[in-house]
């Protein structure tokens, strides 16, 4: 495996290149991942500026904290105490609020085993922090392989008090450089799916029904995204349950390559990039409405309760992302 390091505009980029020619561009800001590629063949998009990359309101290959997804009027009400969050979705807070551990600067460990790469981001996100309470001890760290064309994420966390968190990865997923997803099909085993009021913010689960229902694969094409109960949000924007007795991976496919993403986070968002900026991206297209797709595990973003940390307990979360090529 190789490693190349370099710094752009002050910020620092890492790339890893396994024996099988699977690599990955890692920033520091947001613990983030800036590109994946197998053998030069593009496997997310991002923006391809690097500085548009690092203040991406689109949350481009972001770990999303402290709650992924939108809060109401920017109020958290939590084991019976009011808090007042930033705003920074209209009225509402979005993926942790301007402050979002999306846009801070994480300290980096990097370990070289016999058998993969280890890079530990930590950060200390402070009590108070973008209005949330308690202090929080974040470790993400990512694990590639020597050989194959995986990589696990792990979310580990510790906080001081009881707080919630509700963390995520938030990766744009076209499988080939393709211009859009239309030749991308999605499976997913869920039964029941989020609405949603005209602010986009979580009212409550409905069954799967079309077109959300993705149990036997479901293109992602326009006559679908177009469907008249996606038609004011231009596509999907929408959060599933998964939980299950059975893991269940959620596949992505394009007819010649395939994602398979496994995890035990209790829901995934899935949002097909309905209101793309007009930027170059790492594919080498400009970004359109639905250039990518962001598989998103996470917790239900109202379910503040479940999403909890208990003081001085280490929780762990995981995904696993295998790509078949």
């Amino acid at each position: 495996m190789k490693m190349v390091s370099q710094i752009i505009n002050g910020n620092c980029f890492y790339s890893f290149t396994n024996e099988d020619g699977f690599s990955i561009t890692f920033s520091d800001i947001g613990a983030s991942i800036y590109d994946i590629r197998y053998k030069d063949i593009p496997l997310i998009v991002s923006p391809k500026q690097p500085s548009r990359f690092l203040e991406s309101y689109g949350f481009h290959g972001k770990s999303i904290g402290r709650i992924a997804g939108r809060i109401k009027n920017a109020h958290l009400n939590y084991l019976g105490k009011e808090y007042v969050l930033e705003r920074n979705n209209g009225a509402h807070t979005l993926h942790g609020g301007y402050h979002s551990f999306a846009f801070q600067r994480f300290h980096l460990e990097l370990v070289k085993r016999e058998d993969a790469f280890v890079l530990t981001f930590s950060y200390l996100s402070k009590d108070g922090e973008a209005g949330f309470p308690g202090e929080i001890m974040t470790l993400i760290r990512y694990t590639i392989p020597k050989t194959g064309t995986e990589f696990l994420y792990e979310v580990i966390a510790e906080a001081e008090e009881a707080t919630p968190f509700g963390p995520t990865l938030h990766l744009y997923f076209n499988l080939g450089g393709e211009k859009n997803i239309y030749q991308h099909s999605l499976t997913l085993d869920s039964e029941k799916v989020m609405c949603y009021d005209e602010s986009l913010i979580p009212l409550s689960f409905v069954p799967a029904t079309s077109p959300f229902s993705f149990e036997n694969g479901t293109r992602l094409d326009e006559s679908l995204l177009s469907h008249p109960l996606l038609s004011k949000l231009k596509g999907i924007d929408h959060c599933f349950l998964i939980k299950g007795e059975k893991e269940v991976p959620i596949l992505l496919e394009n007819g010649t390559k395939k994602l398979e993403i496994t995890t035990n986070f209790p829901a995934l968002q899935v949002y097909t990039d309905n209101s793309p900026a007009p930027l170059e991206l790492t594919n080498g297209n400009i970004e359109i409405p639905h250039s990518g797709v962001a598989l998103e595990p996470m917790y239900v973003a109202t379910e503040f309760l479940e999403m909890g940390l208990t003081p001085k307990v280490r929780r762990r979360n995981w995904i696993r992302y295998h790509f078949v090529l």
